[in-house]
């Protein structure tokens, strides 16, 4: 048993299909990333949050039990400014950017799945890839708080692939 997460109904960019001895599975991940605001929490948007569970050795009439795993890599980071010096500026965006040429933070992938799970995903199996990810922050942006207990989270969806050699830049109205 393949299933993917979300399903084609849900998102037509993600597809599952036989082939050989597995399964191949895609999905796409846009640069420009819309966030769901709850609370201080900056929530990408879940159907770009592909998961993938493979089930093998199954007997005929048994129940299936699947074991989703995550096949986009997730970053997530907090912001807040500091207390002798706060930023008095609304933050407007934020921006992921990664200096490494030999990797991708978005664009279509295609992956493979065995029974013994996700094949390693390669630049080869990325088609429109980029490497920055933009998020505009709603309601013409936030205010930094100096409290850790108010302090924003944003977090980016990429590519299933290990991100390295990363930047982060903050966008203020002012």
């Amino acid at each position: 048993f393949y299933a993917l997460y979300p399903s084609t109904a849900q998102n037509s960019a993600s597809t599952i299909a036989l082939s050989g001895t597995g399964a191949t599975v895609g999905g796409t991940i846009p640069a420009a990333q819309t966030p769901t605001k709850s609370g201080y929490i900056f929530k990408p948007n879940m159907d770009y949050a592909y998961m993938y569970a493979v089930k093998a050795d199954v007997s005929a009439g048994s129940s299936v039990s699947l074991d989703f795993k995550p096949l986009v890599t997730t970053l997530e980071f907090t912001l807040l400014t500091k207390a002798d010096d706060p930023i008095t500026s609304k933050l407007t965006s934020v921006k992921l950017s990664s200096s490494q040429s030999t990797s991708y933070l978005t664009g279509a992938f295609t992956a493979e799945l065995t029974t013994s799970g996700l094949t390693a995903v390669t630049k080869d199996d990325i088609t429109g890839g980029g490497n920055e990810i933009t998020i505009t922050l709603p309601d013409d942006g936030v205010q930094l708080s100096t409290n850790a207990n108010e302090a924003y989270t944003v977090t980016f969806l990429t590519l299933p692939l290990d991100q390295t050699e990363l930047t982060l830049t903050l966008g203020f109205a002012d």
